[in-house]
This record gives C-alpha cells, structure tokens and sequence, in this order.
C-alpha cells in the first residue's frame, strides 16, 4: 500500500496502531468497496469493531455520534493530537 501512498500515515506525532503496523486490510478493501475509500464497512461501524462505545467520553461531542461519523473529527490514520483530531476547535 505504501508504494502508493507513502503521504499515510505522514509525520503525524500520533499514529493509529494498524496503520502503524502497516496493517491497511484491517480497515481497507485494496480491489474494491461500495464503501468510500475502499473501506470495509461504514466508517464509524470499523471504528466500534475494536473502539468500545461505552467507552466513549460521555461529552456532548460524541453524543451525535449516530449523526455524524467519527471520521467527521477523527482522522483514522494519525495525527499530531493523541485522539487524531482534524481541528482543535472540534
């Protein structure tokens, strides 16, 4: 997958543990989805496979959670924040 995309997961400080390992196929269908971004499944249903809801801070922010994906404030491959947030302010 790296020879193609070597900009994932970049210089992120954070880096989300199959992308560290260069687990891609965890999350990803390289030859085709009817999900976007070749995923495997909805965005957020990936994300709760391994990621508990329950465990999930009681803030208003992931109250909306059936609303929004969690990819609307995450970003699933890292970042320089330790939750992987897109934006400070979110």
């Amino acid at each position: 997958c790296r020879s193609c995309h070597p900009e994932i997961p970049g210089g992120a400080r954070y880096v989300h543990g199959p992308v560290a390992v260069q687990d891609c196929l965890f999350c990803h269908h390289p030859h085709g989805s009817m999900q976007p971004k070749v995923l495997l499944a909805e965005a957020t249903e990936l994300c709760l496979r391994c990621h508990d809801r329950a465990d999930l801070t009681d803030g208003q922010h992931h109250s909306a959670l059936e609303k929004s994906g969690c990819t609307d404030c995450h970003d699933a491959h890292g970042g320089d924040d330790r939750f992987f947030l897109k934006r400070r302010d979110r």
